[in-house]
């Protein structure tokens, strides 16, 4: 062995003794990646890290992936991950996630019975997925119909909520239980352990129901609800419309000041709303306020103001006239209820209300009807007046606010004067002679020829009275629009039936009072008689109209702080249900429809089979 040699294996048995002699440094256990909660990492970061990892871990890490694209509603990314997945080896509980994320894109592409049936094999564990699972089983059963199971998910979901989302979710549990029939929601809730939670949502569903059209009744049950359900999860988070309810001011005044002109041009309706609302007042049950009339055209308003409050009047009714309105709302101080709408905005005190019977209300609902009803392409027949032009531009501006819809055939009449010129131009039947002429022109003969009506109508909204109206419907079906649906307001009916003269607007559905169609509330049943012994033009058209409107006037009062929180609740009155949308009441009226049998009830837009709920309220 040579000298050099001996020397290197020296200097490698010294190094060898000094690593072997100085201690060693504890060694980090590589923490598994599949370890971490997914919410701790995005899409793309597991996607990366799935990429790297050995092919026993890659499945897991993909079904990570996916888990973060559903969170982020990137359900593209989700079904390619999911993909991914499946091309490697999965544990049992891997295989669970991947039921669980395959019924999630399920229900996202609609097939809920697919992603119902995964549902059912499956229980999952680990925070993320369980919430995952109840609210996406949730949404498969909403599709499918379902709402009862649906809320029943969305009931168990409620645990395992941050704090931030519980609202939102009950919110969700609310509007699913509104989906459910009033019945139904009863028979639920008999078959319902009373110490479920869903007991207690059922029992709170079922207020809306029974206090339909009642919004102060509703509150009154609401708290009682409340009272006995303390500690139930719905009365920590009180879904947002009921929460508001309790918001409301409740009106009950003592002295309420009646502002109606004894003179001029409006004094005769004045004096049909007048004894309306003393109708309105003989019904009172309990305390009834005290009742002052006062000539709204003979007083300085201001002066009348002060007057009020030195007799401490506490609710105003009136004015009535749409200029004297706009100057009460610009001085008053105490609660109002004008009876009349202003198009200007006012700057007036809070808990002022306005309430009218204007054509717009009915216009509009009559465009919704249409809506409703899937036509496209209609037409309008409206007289030559300030009130039929007023019922177009709201009929036209309702109807087209869906793109796709047109108002294909537009016509002013005359009244009084002779309509075929006009119903054979709205037709298109004018246009089919011209071509005729133009023929028999052409072969230099006469030919065989039935005129053909335009073709692309599908309805037909007609204002008129019902002179006009049965003048204008013989000539629609005498120009083959006999299977024209046609919708009208309320100025077609007088309020009587006349099945002589009604004959000849058979088949016209249009809007009116419940009070004129003869559906009348329940309190007043026992003195319908003796009220048209007393009053008889109380059912008349146009009076009995103004009727019912001075009833409603004083019977609303104690609604309209519940209505002003509750835009979604209505109350039933005589002139139809009544909304409120920015301190003003909108009217939405019941459908009926002339027959062989006489005027024939049909009900509001949401009763109406096929119904999709599209009423006039906001």
């Amino acid at each position: 062995m040579t000298a050099k040699l001996f020397c290197r294996i020296i200097t490698v048995a010294c190094i060898a003794m000094l690593l072997a002699g100085c201690p060693s440094k504890p060694v980090k256990t590589p923490v598994s990646v599949t370890n971490i909660e997914p919410a701790q990492r995005n899409f793309e970061q597991w996607i990366r890290l799935a990429s790297q990892a050995p092919a026993d871990k890659r499945a897991s890490l993909y079904l990570n992936a996916t888990q973060a694209a559903i969170r982020t509603q990137r359900f593209v990314d989700a079904q390619s991950a999911l993909a991914e997945a499946k091309r490697h080896p999965m544990t049992s509980l891997d295989m669970m996630r991947w039921q669980l994320y395959q019924g999630i894109l399920l229900t996202h592409q609609g097939d809920f019975n697919g992603a119902l049936a995964l549902f059912s094999k499956i229980s999952p564990v680990g925070d993320d997925d369980i919430r995952l699972f109840h609210l996406w089983r949730a949404r498969a059963y909403q599709l499918s119909g379902n709402y009862l199971e649906a809320a029943r998910e969305r009931i168990v979901l409620m645990s395992l909520l941050p704090e931030a989302r519980k609202q939102d979710n009950a919110d969700a549990i609310w509007y699913l239980l509104s989906q459910i029939s009033p019945d139904y929601l009863a028979l639920f809730a008999q078959s319902t352990d009373p110490n479920t939670p869903l007991y207690g949502w059922l029992q709170l569903a079922t207020l809306r129901a029974q206090y339909k059209g009642r919004p102060v009744e509703l509150l009154r049950a609401l708290k009682t609800w409340q009272a006995r359900f303390a500690d139930h999860q719905a009365n920590q988070w009180l879904p947002r419309e009921l929460a508001s309810i309790q918001k409301a001011t409740l009106y009950a005044p003592k002295t309420i000041a009646i502002l109606l002109p004894e003179t001029g041009p409006l004094a005769p309706s004045a004096t049909i709303i007048r004894k309306g609302i003393e109708t309105a007042y003989l019904l009172e049950r309990g305390a009834r306020p005290r009742l002052l009339f006062f000539d709204s055209q003979t007083k300085d308003l201001k002066a009348l103001h002060e007057q009020l409050l030195a007799q401490s009047v506490d609710f105003v009714i009136g004015p009535l006239d749409k200029a004297r309105v706009a100057q009460w709302l610009a001085l008053t101080t105490i609660p109002t209820l004008a009876l009349n709408r202003v198009d200007e905005k006012i700057s007036s005190a809070e808990h002022t209300y306005q309430f009218g019977l204007p054509i717009e209300d009915e216009a509009r609902q009559i465009a919704n009807r249409m809506r409703q009803n899937g036509f496209r392409h209609v037409a309008t027949l409206v007289p030559d007046t300030g009130l039929g032009q007023r019922a177009f531009d709201s009929f036209r501006k309702q109807f087209l606010q869906d793109k796709d819809n047109r108002i294909v055939s537009q016509k002013i009449y005359i009244p009084g004067r002779e309509y075929t010129n006009t119903v054979k131009s709205l037709l298109g039947i004018d246009q089919s002679e011209k071509r005729r002429k133009e023929v028999e022109r052409w072969i230099g003969h006469e030919v065989e020829f039935i005129p053909r009506r335009r073709q692309d109508l599908e309805a037909l909204f007609v204002h008129a009275t019902p002179m006009e109206g049965r003048r204008i419907k013989p000539l629609l079906d005498y120009y083959f629009a006999f299977d024209l649906p046609i919708y009208s307001d309320s100025k077609i009916f007088g309020g009587k039936m006349n099945d002589r003269l009604d004959k000849d607007l058979l088949r016209v559905e249009f809007v009116d009072m419940p009070w004129l169609l003869q559906k009348h509330p329940a309190e007043l049943s026992a003195i319908l008689e003796q009220l048209k012994s007393i009053w008889p033009f109380a059912y008349s058209g146009g009076q009995g109209r103004l009727f019912a409107y001075g009833m409603d006037a004083l019977r609303i009062i104690p609604q309209l702080g519940v209505l002003e929180a509750f835009p979604k609740q209505y109350f039933s009155g005589v002139v139809g249900r009544l909304y409120m949308d920015q301190n003003t009441l909108v009217r939405e009226m019941p459908w009926a429809k002339f027959t062989k049998k006489g005027v024939q009830w049909i009900g509001y837009a949401d009763e109406l089979e096929g119904s999709t709920g599209q009423g006039l309220h906001p």
